[in-house]
């Protein structure tokens, strides 16, 4: 039982909602994340009930705002405040709360919501469009402060993985490529695995890859 500096472990502030409409939380949970099921909630604050809900393979600004947060302000109006944690793959919803009355596109909110985020990985799906042998590969530069873990996944199976650890060395280089056989409308996708980082400015961070013949 920890007995010791607890306080860092306690909530200084009293949460506190005071009408249906006040509060909206938004959270996911990526304990399936290697089967290719991230599940994203909202919730209003004051009555617990859930206001919106999505699963998706993988976390995708355009799909939680689309999908979650449009949905609910369509339906029921904008919330007051919007409480999340300090994911990215919230940046679009966060942007957009603050401003509510900006007509804008799709494209052009998520760039204006993350162009100052250079930690921002930006998620892309292949899809197969025939029955083939493909090669793929994926490469990533990033500081040495934090680790980096940066995966490519096959319909939710782990296919091949890169990262380094924490060092006081200068910034890195790192990538790996593969192989694969698909069948049509398999999917092939990088993710950047729970609390790594990677720089995503001037194209540092790419996925690229090509059919070397179908079958």
């Amino acid at each position: 039982m920890r007995k010791e500096e607890t306080a860092r472990q306690t909530n200084a502030h009293v949460y506190y909602a005071e009408y249906a409409g006040h509060k909206l939380h938004m959270d996911q949970n990526e304990k399936l994340m290697d089967f290719g099921v991230t599940k994203v909630v909202a919730s209003d604050g004051f009555s617990g009930k859930i206001m919106g809900f999505s699963v998706m393979l993988i976390k995708n600004n355009l799909i939680i705002y689309d999908e979650v947060y449009r949905e609910i302000c369509l339906n029921h109006g904008l919330f007051d405040q919007l409480r999340v944690d300090h994911g990215c793959e919230l940046y679009l919803c966060l942007y957009q709360q603050d401003n509510p009355f900006t007509p804008m596109s799709i494209g052009t909110l998520l760039f204006k919501a993350c162009q100052d985020r250079t930690m921002l990985l930006k998620e892309r799906i292949f899809t197969a469009p025939v029955r083939g042998l493909y090669y793929f590969s994926f490469f990533y530069h990033c500081g040495t402060e934090r680790g980096t873990g940066l995966a490519l996944y096959r319909d939710g199976k782990l296919e091949a993985l890169t990262q380094h650890n924490p060092s006081s060395d200068s910034p890195q280089n790192g990538g790996n490529g593969l192989t694969l056989l698909l069948e049509k409308g398999d999917q092939v996708y990088i993710v950047l695995r729970k609390d790594k980082w990677i720089w995503d400015a001037e194209n540092v961070t790419v996925f690229g890859g090509f059919l070397i013949d179908s079958m």
